[in-house]
């Protein structure tokens, strides 16, 4: 398998793809109960921060009955669903999430909590936000956390 190009200076073209790998916990298409989107589960709210999205709104969903962030107006509806049918567009913002979040590490605006390396605390982030670096973790998170910490 030909190495995914690192975004990371820090960080091997080869490690880079393992870490990749390891996020990739669905199919393209995937909606979870709580919304998230996409291979990597990427949530609404963070697909506002990231420009995917403008607008979000409060609802039920159908399916779980949970009441989760959705797009909101018919121009984010339409996003939400060129997203899910693209694992491209999915990996770019990927990589845009995973970029923005280092560069609060190296800029100190985060702290690395000291359990984790960069690649653990980048998983950490993605799965439940810079919140999600303190404090206890829920077992989704931790799972996540354990195996990709490490990587890099």
């Amino acid at each position: 398998m030909i190495p995914l190009v690192s975004p990371l200076e820090s960080v091997s073209h080869e490690a880079w793809t393992e870490f990749v790998n390891t996020m990739l916990t669905s199919p393209i298409g995937a909606v979870s109960p709580s919304n998230a989107l996409g291979a990597f589960q990427m949530t609404p709210r963070r697909l506002v921060d990231l420009g995917v999205f403008k607008k979000l709104e409060r609802t039920r969903s159908k399916k779980s009955g949970r009441t989760i962030w959705a797009a909101a107006g018919e121009e984010d509806r339409a996003r939400a669903t060129r997203f899910l049918k693209s694992i491209a567009l999915q990996f770019k913002v990927f990589t845009k999430s995973m970029t923005d979040y280092a560069s609060q590490f190296s800029e100190g605006t985060v702290k690395m909590p000291s359990d984790c390396t960069l690649s653990g605390a980048l998983a950490v982030c993605h799965r439940a936000g810079v919140a999600g670096l303190s404090g206890d973790r829920f077992p989704e998170t931790q799972m996540v956390h354990a195996k990709a910490n490490g990587i890099f």
